[in-house]
Formats: structure tokens, C-alpha cells, sequence
């Protein structure tokens, strides 16, 4: 007897296979049309065809140059690979767990080796203490992953975790693009990490964009430079507003910054009431501090209520960085996942049991949307920026 499926001969009336680990730990932090990118390509790679650019932001209603973006942000993320032919889709289970080279997986003797280096365990303690959170083996494989592909040492990804932490960009991706980027220009040990912090100075880049929209290729005059830094501290401009203020001095015969200057002044109905930008981050920063030690307080109190479950948070703790060297090590992790398993229904068990919701020990953000950072995925203002402005010009 003979068994046949019949096979489908159009490509949209098929089926294309996304993998979990993408869903569960790629797609969350991705802009949407990243995502829109990643499947359509994804779609089309099953068939291992051939199409361009082109076709493809057509069938997205999109630009080119999105695609572009969407290609190589998943490039940078490690889940695709660029080829002179085109584009590889990578395993994301291999990228992870397996034994292969990419991204974040060391091989087994080297992740062994460092797994059991105790200036290691020290890094993931600090990481703890600075996002607050328990890392997951995922993140400490892909920590690890740093220290070899990068040759990144442990004091630059905790500086890496505690300046993210400062700005409220504790996610990993976000950690990973200023590890990259500090190993990138040699920075190694904590003299040359703080010297990288000393002379980061984030208003040059400002003047220079300013300078360059009104056509100079100049660098700005220390007054120049003093009315700019003005229009982001004291006006709380953002940039977009900045140069489309510049953008006025297309029908004056000398554009110049006092020009500007007076365009911001004269418009700007100062919704903040005068706080400068510094000191709104510094409310932002206070909020997040103020939500870490509320989450710290109901966690007390849970485990005052109920002891085991400080217990079981304790073990879950242990139980994920053995998981992380099972995983490593090319060992059976099932036993291991079985307890994690057996202690996470156990502890959402008791936290049931005593009428206590599941999430009641997590941060919560003023703002879910921005985490309280003021700045959404996106990269854009986020919404809560304004009434967090007056907040800050009246504390």
C-alpha cells in the first residue's frame, strides 16, 4: 500500500515552521516590521527560492531600505547569516544549544572551563544585583558567548550591565551592542572602562548633527555649543524638533544657531515647566529605583507569609546555573529541567494557595510601555515623557 501526501504547488497555501526560541525570545524585543521581514523571508526560504529586494517590500507594503534594516538587525542578532548568494536562515536550538560555532555558543571545554571560574559566578551575581532580576540560561550562555567571540572580560560586561542599568536598558540585546562596541575599541580592564566613560560625551554628537543640517562642515564654537546643549537641557528638545527648527533657516540667507535658537524659544511652550533633561532622566531613574524597592518590599513580604517560597526561589536560582552548564557541557539536562519544572508549579502552587498573584514580586513600571526609561523599543519618545516632565519640574 501506497502513501501519498499531496504536495502543495503554490507558496502561499503552504506552511512555514517558526521556531519557539524565536517567538518566546527574538520576537518580544523586535520592532514589528523586523518581524514582518524575518517571516516573509523565512517563508519564502522554505521554498529556497530566488527574490529581490524589491519584491519582497513590495508584498510588505514597505521600503526597500526597511528590508534592509530588518536584515541586517537580524544579522546582528545572529539568527541569520549574510552569504554572497544571499541570506542563510541559522537553527535557532543549534545557535543555543548546540555545538555549533555562532554567536553565544562556546564549545564545551571552554564553557565548562568558564562555568567553573569563580570570577564568573561572581559577573552573574553582580548582573543579578544590577537588573534585579534572575538570570536566565539562555542570558548566561549568551553572557558567555561574549567573553569568547568578543574576548570580553567579566569587568567590562558588569560595567557593560551597570551603565545599561543606570539608563534602563538592561535588555540583552542592548548589553550586547555596548559590549561589542567597548571590545571593539580595546576597552579591557576598569582604568580603561571608566577613562571610555569619562570621555563619553553624548552632546558632541548632537552639535555635530546640528552643524552639519545647517550646512556647516565646521565644528561648533564654544558658544555654539553652549546655546545647543541649551536647547536639550533647558528646553528638553528633542532632536526631531531641533532640526526641523533648523530646517527653517532654508529661506534666510545665513543660517545660524542663534536663529535657531530663537525659533526653539519662541515655540516651545515649555510643557515641562523649565526641568531640564538631566533632571527628568533623574526622575525616571528615581521611579525605576522606587519600583526595585517595592518589588523588594512584596517579595519580603512573601516570603515572611510563606518561607518556602524564599526557598524554592533560592533553588530555582541554583537549578538554572547548573542548567546553563548542563546545556554547555553537552550533558543531559532533563533531570535538571524536571526540577525547575516541579519547582516552579510548586511555587506558583503556594502563591495560589495564598491568594497571592503570580507576578506580585515583579518590578512594575510606572509605564509598562517604556519601562520607565522614557524612550519606547522603537527608539522614540514615549508617551508618559510629558507628564513625567512636569512631575519632574515640580519635585
Amino acid at each position: 500500500m501506497k502513501l501519498e501526501k499531496q504536495a502543495g504547488h503554490t507558496l502561499y497555501l503552504g506552511d512555514t515552521s517558526v521556531e519557539n526560541i524565536f517567538i518566546s525570545e527574538y520576537m518580544p524585543e523586535a520592532p514589528g516590521d523586523f518581524v514582518k521581514v524575518y517571516l516573509a523571508c523565512l517563508m519564502y526560504a522554505e521554498r529556497a527560492g530566488e527574490i529581490s529586494t524589491s519584491e519582497i517590500a513590495k508584498g510588505l507594503m514597505c521600503s526597500e531600505e526597511d528590508v534592509e534594516k530588518a536584515l541586517e538587525y537580524w544579522s546582528r542578532a545572529g539568527i541569520i547569516r549574510k552569504t554572497g548568494e544571499g541570506i542563510k536562515f541559522l537553527s535557532l536550538r543549534e545557535q543555543l544549544y548546540g555545538n555549533g560555532s555562532g554567536k553565544g555558543a562556546p564549545t564545551p571545554d571552554s564553557s565548562r572551563k568558564l562555568m567553573n571560574d569563580e570570577r564568573v559566578a561572581k559577573m552573574f551575581d553582580r548582573i543579578e544585583q544590577y537588573t534585579k532580576e534572575y538570570l536566565q540560561p539562555t542570558q548566561m550562555q549568551t553572557i558567555l558567548g561574549w567573553l569568547t567571540d568578543y574576548d570580553a572580560s567579566c569587568e567590562v560586561v558588569e560595567a557593560a550591565y551597570k551603565y545599561c542599568a543606570e539608563i534602563g536598558k538592561t535588555n540583552i540585546r542592548y548589553v550586547d551592542a555596548v559590549v561589542r562596541s567597548w571590545t571593539g575599541k580595546g576597552i579591557h580592564t576598569q582604568e580603561e572602562i571608566d577613562e571610555l566613560l569619562e570621555n563619553m560625551d553624548r552632546r558632541h554628537a548632537v552639535h555635530k548633527r546640528v552643524m552639519r543640517a545647517l550646512g556647516f562642515t565646521r565644528n561648533a564654537t564654544e558658544a555654539e555649543r553652549e546655546i545647543i546643549s541649551a536647547w536639550v537641557d533647558d528646553l528638553s528638545c528633542s532632536m526631531e524638533e531641533i532640526l526641523e527648527a533648523c530646517s527653517k533657516t532654508s529661506g534666510i540667507s545665513n543660517p545660524n544657531v542663534n536663529y535657531v535658537d530663537s525659533v526653539l524659544r519662541n515655540r516651545k511652550n515649555s510643557v515641562n515647566k523649565g526641568a531640564s533633561t538631566n533632571k527628568i532622566m533623574d526622575y525616571y531613574a528615581r521611579l525605576r529605583e522606587q519600583a526595585a524597592e517595592d518589588a523588594a518590599k512584596r517579595r519580603r513580604e512573601v516570603y515572611a507569609y510563606v518561607p518556602r517560597i524564599e526557598q524554592i526561589d533560592g533553588e530555582l536560582k541554583d537549578s538554572n546555573f547548573e542548567l546553563t552548564k548542563a546545556l554547555m557541557s553537552g550533558g543531559d539536562s532533563s533531570v535538571i529541567r524536571g526540577k525547575i519544572e516541579a519547582l516552579s508549579a510548586e511555587r506558583d502552587s503556594l502563591l495560589t494557595e495564598n491568594n497571592i498573584p503570580i507576578d506580585y514580586m515583579n518590578i512594575r513600571p510606572r509605564c509598562r510601555v517604556c519601562g520607565d526609561t522614557g524612550i519606547t523599543k522603537e527608539g522614540a519618545r514615549c508617551q508618559c515623557y510629558e507628564e513625567v516632565a512636569e512631575l519632574a519640574a515640580n519635585a
